[in-house]
C-alpha cells in the first residue's frame, strides 16, 4: 500500500493452472508496480468476511498491482496474498473479486468523482475512465467505460498468470494516456445479485454480506492500494455526512495526476445516477442481470422484485447496506452471487446455483 516501486525490464510469470483456466506463460514489460501488505482486506480497517465458508478469509487480500505491457496490450495484474479460488466456476478462474481501476487523464476535461455503482464511494478529483471485471462476465461484462458509464471497449482480456495472480488486459489505445495518468485499483466482492455485481456490506456480517458499516457512507471496498504516506483506514475515511474520497496513486506526475483536470467537478459526475448507462429499470433480479457492458452497471435491478423465489426473508441484515442502493430484500438473498449464466458455465455450478435457490435461510 505504502510503496511504489517502477520497475524496467521484464516481469515474467508462469505456474500453477486453476481449475478450469489454463495459466498464461505471461511476460509483460513492467510499468510501474505498488505492494499491499497483508491482512488490510477490511476496508477502512474494520470489515469482517461474510460468514458462508463458501467464501474464504483473505480472499480479496491484494498483495500487488503491476501495470506492464504486452505488445499493443496494457496489462494490469492483481495479485493476491492466497490462492486464488474457483468454487463457483467462475470464467476466468477465479469466483469472488471484482476488480475496477479508475483512470484519470492529467489533460482531460469533465469526468466524474463518483465510483461506480455499488462502491458507494468519491474519488479526490474527477476520473475519466473505469476498467471493471468480474469472475461472471456473462453476468455484468468486463469493460472499460467513461465516468457516465459508456462503454469504451468491450476488448478486455482476463486471465491468471500464476495460482495468485489475475491478468487484464486492454489495448493501449483505450487509455493512450495512461503512462502520465493517475489511477486507484480496488477490489470488492462478486455478488450477481447486487448493485452493479458488488457484494453488500452491512452493520453485521451476514452468510453472504460483508460486515462493518457504521452508516449508509461506508465505501464497499475491501482492499486497494493508497498513495505512499496514506493509510487505507484514512483513504477510505467516511461519516454519516460524507463518503470517503479516495486518492489517486501517480504514475507520471503529482500526486492525483496534477489538479482537478483542467476544470472544476463539473456537474458531470454521474452520481450514481448513471453508472449503468441507464436506470435500474425494475426488472427482476434474476442474477443473470442484463449488466450488458454499460446499459445497466447493476447486474440486473436489485429492485426488490422476485429473485428466482429465492428472496431474503429477513427483509434486511441490517439498517445499513451500502450497496449503494436501498437495503430492498435483494440483495442479500441468501444466494452465493451468482445467477442463471453461471448454469453455462457447468452441471455443477448450475446445482449448486438451484440448490441455493431452495434456500431460505435468514443470513442476519
Amino acid at each position: 500500500m505504502d510503496r511504489r516501486q517502477y520497475l524496467s525490464g521484464l516481469v515474467a510469470a508462469g505456474g500453477l493452472a486453476v481449475t478450469g483456466v489454463s495459466t498464461t506463460a505471461a511476460q509483460s514489460s513492467a510499468i510501474a508496480s505498488w505492494e499491499d501488505p497483508q491482512g488490510d482486506d477490511a476496508g477502512p480497517g474494520n470489515y469482517t468476511y461474510p460468514t458462508s465458508s463458501e467464501i474464504p478469509e483473505g480472499e480479496l487480500d491484494l498483495a500487488s498491482f503491476t501495470i506492464g505491457t504486452d505488445g499493443d496490450r496494457y496489462t494490469f495484474d492483481f495479485s493476491f496474498h492466497s490462492e486464488l479460488t474457483n468454487n463457483w466456476d467462475g470464467a476466468n478462474g477465479f469466483s469472488h473479486q471484482v476488480l475496477q481501476v479508475y483512470f484519470k487523464n492529467p489533460d482531460g476535461s469533465g469526468g466524474s468523482t463518483e465510483m461506480r455503482k455499488g462502491i458507494n464511494a468519491t474519488l479526490e478529483s474527477n476520473y475519466h475512465h473505469r476498467l471493471m471485471v468480474t469472475p461472471f462476465p456473462s453476468e455484468v461484462p468486463a469493460v472499460v467505460e467513461d465516468a457516465s458509464g459508456n462503454v469504451v471497449s468491450e476488448d478486455v482480456s482476463i486471465s491468471t498468470t500464476d495460482a495468485s495472480t489475475i491478468r487484464v488486459s486492454i489495448p493501449q489505445s483505450v487509455i493512450g494516456y495512461l503512462e502520465s495518468a493517475s489511477l486507484v485499483p480496488i477490489v470488492a466482492g462478486w455478488d450477481g445479485y447486487g448493485t452493479g455485481g458488488i457484494r453488500a456490506l452491512k452493520e453485521s456480517a451476514g452468510e453472504w454480506s460483508f460486515g462493518g458499516a457504521k452508516n449508509d457512507n461506508a465505501p464497499v471496498i475491501i482492499d486497494l492500494v493508497t498513495p505512499e504516506g496514506t493509510s487505507q483506514s484514512d483513504a477510505l475515511s467516511y461519516s454519516s455526512d460524507a463518503k470517503a474520497s479516495v486518492p489517486y496513486l501517480s504514475i507520471g506526475g503529482s500526486s492525483d495526476g496534477g489538479s482537478s483536470d483542467g476544470g472544476s467537478d463539473d456537474g458531470s459526475s454521474d452520481g450514481g445516477s448513471s453508472d449503468d448507462g441507464g436506470s435500474d429499470d425494475g426488472s427482476s433480479d434474476d442474477g443473470s442481470g442484463s449488466d450488458d457492458g454499460g446499459s445497466s452497471d447493476d447486474g440486473s435491478s436489485d429492485d426488490g422484485g422476485s429473485d428466482d423465489g429465492s428472496s431474503d426473508d429477513s427483509g434486511s441484515e441490517s439498517s445499513s447496506d451500502n450497496d449503494g442502493s436501498s437495503d430492498d430484500g435483494s440483495s442479500d438473498s441468501g444466494l452465493p452471487g451468482f445467477g442463471l449464466g453461471v448454469g453455462l458455465v457447468g452441471a455443477a455450478g448450475g446445482a449448486l446455483a438451484a440448490r441455493r435457490r431452495g434456500e431460505d435461510e435468514d443470513d442476519a
